[in-house]
């Protein structure tokens, strides 16, 4: 069991010394939607996402902007609750005990505090951060005017990326999917919020930023430094249109698409019965799949 020292208790809520409080944006969606390049972006841009961040790979060639503490404290509250980034059994939300709850709310209170002391715009990016977010959520809003960005992907896409990186079936997949989409929507309900999607960013990688810009009180003038896009076409190597195989009647496939097409549509103004039809799918499947 944890121990919680004096270092780890709940920091007091202070008054910020500016006028204006500091910002921070969580960047959240499914693993292999495109927050990493919707990070890299922002980085540029002017949004501090940390000094020390993970190194990329050949799946993720330009690196992930993400915070080793961050992803090594979302593992750890996964693992608390008895899950993993992908094993998430039932309703997608972690089920904490009370102890657990106040020891990470700690530890991410502390860890927030920090960063947004040093720094008037700052981010987190995580993708595990769409199940966790309500902990994160909670704390930041002592420190910040918090704000959310949720990167979405064609399930399609994310399904066939899963596939070669990971070895994952089209229903694991689609299950995942619709796992931390789900629970990204639902918890950043009474937050500022604002949507992307990952062919919005690869076609018109500007006007997307000139959005969230305005989103996140950016300067309009606060352009890329290095006059280029961080975004390449070439680097999507699955397109939704070319991935559509035999397996197109599975029910989870066909509720991720159709969650996906409903939040292209009415973005996220999803009504209460859309919202809990989809929950049953992530709850009937959730325990069965490997």
């Amino acid at each position: 069991m944890f121990r919680l020292s004096r270092e780890g208790s709940v920091l007091e809520q202070r008054q910020l010394d500016t006028p204006e409080r500091p910002r921070l944006l969580f960047i959240l969606g499914m693993h292999r939607s495109g927050t990493s390049a919707l990070g890299g972006i922002l980085s540029q841009r002017g949004v501090f996402l940390g000094d020390h961040l993970i190194t990329g790979n050949r799946f993720n060639p330009k690196g992930f902007f993400e915070r080793p503490d961050v992803v090594v404290l979302n593992e750890w509250i996964l693992r608390r609750a008895r899950c993993a980034w992908d094993n998430i059994p039932g309703n997608s939300v972690p089920r904490l005990r009370l102890w657990e709850r106040l020891y990470f709310s700690n530890r991410i209170a502390r860890l927030i505090g920090k960063t947004v002391k040093a720094h008037p715009v700052s981010g987190l990016k995580d993708p595990r951060l769409a199940v966790t977010f309500r902990l994160w959520g909670r704390q930041a809003r002592r420190f910040a005017d918090t704000r959310c960005v949720l990167m979405l992907r064609h399930p399609d896409e994310v399904v066939a990326s899963l596939a070669r990186r990971n070895g994952f079936s089209a229903e694991k997949g689609a299950l995942l999917w619709l796992q931390y989409n789900v629970a990204a929507i639902a918890s950043t309900a009474d937050y500022a919020r604002e949507l992307v999607f990952f062919d919005d960013l690869l076609r018109d990688e500007q006007g997307v930023l000139g959005r969230l810009s305005g989103f996140l009180g950016l300067p309009s003038n606060n352009s890329n430094r290095r006059g280029l896009t961080f975004v390449e076409a070439r680097l999507q190597h699955h397109v939704a249109a070319e991935t559509r195989g035999n397996d197109d009647e599975s029910e989870l496939l066909s509720a991720a698409r159709d969650c996906f097409l409903a939040v292209r549509r009415d973005g996220f103004d999803l009504g209460a019965a859309q919202m809990q039809g989809y929950r049953r799918v992530v709850e009937e499947y959730g325990d069965s799949l490997p």
